[in-house]
């Protein structure tokens, strides 16, 4: 662990914060962080000093200790050792322990060394005895497994005897603030046997229910440590800060399962002290003991069980991009944060009581007790009156609510009572509004270009936005015409739609795109909007053009890719066909297109061979057709004018379904 130092200014304008950056910028240090003051307004223990516990605020562990505080759960803590004499720890210490280097059954412990005490704090330090903290599972048993966490050669095998002690002496949970260090110890501690112990542990512990084995991520913002990586069912833990963002320091990646409070964490120090660490090492501890307290509810659990239940109730706290994958079950989920921030609270409810915990006003709701009830014993459920009311089941296990008001923060509870012994579970539910989602409004992107560069090359669109929505957005993107050779991908954001092109061809591309309001994720009852209006868009290419014009006079016509000029003092007219892709990038390119014109394009793109015949006639003033011409519009097209006399005239094309008549003038 680095070592810390509490620096503090007097006389200063700046805040906490702003402080914190400036030193960290100065590059002095590996880490800063803002010393925040906390003052809790629902304390809920009587220990000294529990406003400086901000971890227990933030993953809502008071309301959880209403339902359980870790009883009849042990804690293994593989690590440096306990002070096992600490005034706020002798209570909850168990009195089985060992010692993974001398291999007996007493840990062994130096009060030069911190780690493993202030570990064991943040786990169980007793609650409400009016001494210093409080531990998430303060009535929870924590059983020391000592090391001295050092790089010889035997590390490896020291740490597996811990482990595999550990499950075979009755532990249920299994803390590991420990780990190669971004792989400087990976040499010493990579090795099968720890591997297998790890592995027994989580398949033959707590009777083959699985041992919960958590493990710190890591400390150095790189990839997760090892051994924390080599097992898909470790429960692997990064750290946040007080502002439920992802701390400096902590280790990330694709085996993050969850993140919990570890920057300047309040616990127990050797000699009866307490004192301030950041770490992953600080985070573990906390998930640990929501373990203690899933499980002290429902033993029956299987260690997956409990790691699914930590992983779906977790909060999706900070601004960062949460996703659903095929190979992460339990909810979206951050490679900086996994599923979430743990949630003490959530996950005792889930443990407790089987139901959703969000329902449509008007629909029901059904809950079911999954904890072990009693021969003879009484179940009473209670609830809002006012919001709610029992349809069938009050009494049993299982009971089912209507809901006729929508609101948050209601209570249920099932009272379950037997030989005088009254225990309560209770589950919040939120009753959601069915409102009404509305037509979403989009427009062109600001920057959306007219063409996209060709060819070889990847290019980037900015394509469709959103300018008015309530909900989250659905969109649908139909290309309409393209070249088999070029691809197109399209980029969903929150407030529109990008496209990445990759063309291999000058074939014009054309895509319509429309959206419409589905409900919220949070509020999944609203009902869905009809789709906009769809902005059709065509893209030209951008290449050089493969025709030049003798006059200027002469520009693209746009009724038809034809044009025309006179040559030899009038006497031939000379009739050039213009690039078809050329001209619909100038008629259309950059433009909305309705529906009338996306059908026209697209006849035109399937039928390009139709258009290489053309019918010209020419007409007087007055009407009288002088002569008529057909041609092939891909060799000359020129017409002999000697013997007209000068004047304007009516020139009228016909080219397979596109006709178009103008007045030119003869020199």
């Amino acid at each position: 662990m680095p070592m810390w130092y509490i620096l503090s200014t007097t006389n200063s304008t700046y805040t906490s914060l702003e402080l914190s950056n400036q030193y960290y910028e100065s590059g002095l240090f590996a880490d800063v962080d803002p010393a925040f003051a906390f003052n809790f307004s629902n304390k809920c223990t009587n220990d000294p000093s529990f406003n400086n516990l901000w971890g227990i605020e933030n993953i809502k562990t008071c309301k959880a200790w209403i339902i359980a505080q870790g009883e009849n759960i042990n804690i293994a803590v593989v690590d440096q050792g306990i002070d096992k004499t600490h005034n706020d720890l002798k209570d909850n210490i168990h009195y089985l322990s060992y010692d993974t280097v001398k291999n007996i059954s007493t840990s062994d412990f130096n009060s030069t060394q911190a780690h493993g005490t202030f570990v064991a704090g943040t786990i169980g330090a007793v609650k409400d005895n009016n001494l210093q903290i409080v531990g998430i599972a303060p009535k929870s048993k924590i059983m020391s497994v000592s090391n001295p966490l050092k790089a010889i050669p035997t590390i490896s095998s020291q740490l597996a005897s811990g482990i595999s002690w550990a499950w075979q002496n009755g532990a249920h949970i299994i803390n590991n603030s420990w780990g190669d260090q971004a792989g400087r110890l990976y040499g010493e501690l990579r090795s099968t046997i720890l591997e297998d112990a790890i592995k027994e542990a989580l398949l033959q512990g707590r009777n083959g229910k699985g041992c919960i084995v958590v493990f710190a991520s890591g400390n150095h913002n790189t990839d997760i440590d090892y051994p924390a990586n080599s097992n898909r069912e470790i429960l692997v833990v990064g750290a946040t800060q007080s502002n439920r963002k992802k701390s400096l320091f902590s280790s990330y990646g694709d085996q993050l399962d969850v993140v919990a409070p570890g920057t300047q964490i309040l616990s127990t120090l050797p000699n009866n002290q307490i004192g301030y660490d950041s770490g992953t090492s600080m985070a573990c501890p906390h998930v640990a003991g929501v373990a203690a307290l899933i499980l002290s509810v429902n033993p029956n659990l299987t260690g997956k069980e409990v790691r699914d239940i930590i992983e779906k109730t977790a909060q999706k706290v900070g601004s960062y991009n949460y996703q659903n994958r095929g190979d992460k079950p339990n909810g979206s989920w951050n490679n900086e944060m996994g599923y979430g921030l743990v949630n003490a609270y959530k996950a005792v409810q889930y443990a407790t009581m089987a139901g959703e915990d969000k329902v449509c006003v008007g629909k029901d709701i059904t809950l079911e007790l999954k904890v072990p009830i009693a021969q003879g014993a009484t179940i009473k459920w209670e609830y809002p009156n006012n919001k709610m009311y029992i349809r069938s089941g009050q009494g049993t296990k299982k009971c089912t609510f209507g809901t006729f008001t929508y609101g948050d923060n209601n209570i249920i509870k099932a009272i379950v009572t037997h030989n005088g012994d009254v225990k309560t579970y209770e589950k919040e539910i939120e009753i959601q509004s069915t409102y009404v989602t509305h037509v979403p409004t989009i427009a062109n992107h600001p920057n959306t270009p007219s063409s996209i560069p060709c060819c070889g090359g990847s290019n980037y669109i900015p394509h469709v936005i959103c300018t008015s929505t309530i909900g989250d957005l659905e969109w649908e993107n139909k290309i309409l015409y393209k070249d088999p050779k070029d691809s197109f991908t399209f980029i969903i954001k929150e407030s529109g739609v990008d496209i990445q092109a990759t063309r291999f061809t000058s074939t014009p591309f054309i895509v319509s795109t429309r959206a419409r309001n589905i409900a919220r994720e949070s509020n999944p009852c609203g009902a869905t909007s009809d789709w906009s209006s769809p902005i059709s868009r065509y893209y030209g290419s951008v290449i050089p053009y493969r025709t030049s014009f003798r006059k200027a006079e002469n520009q693209i016509n746009d009724k038809i890719f034809l044009s025309e000029y006179f040559m030899h003092r009038g006497n031939s007219l000379h009739i050039i066909k213009t690039d078809i892709y050329q001209w619909l990038d100038q008629k259309y390119g950059g433009k909305d297109l309705n529906e009338n014109e996306v059908g026209k394009i697209v006849s035109i793109l399937n039928n390009v061979d139709r258009y290489n015949s053309l019918n010209v006639k020419f007409f007087d003033m007055n009407g009288r057709k002088l002569f008529e011409q057909n041609f092939n519009t891909n060799e000359d097209m020129i017409i002999d004018t000697s013997q007209l006399i000068k004047g304007m005239y009516v020139i009228y094309y016909i080219c397979g379904d596109i006709s178009h008549g103008k007045v030119i003038y003869k020199p």
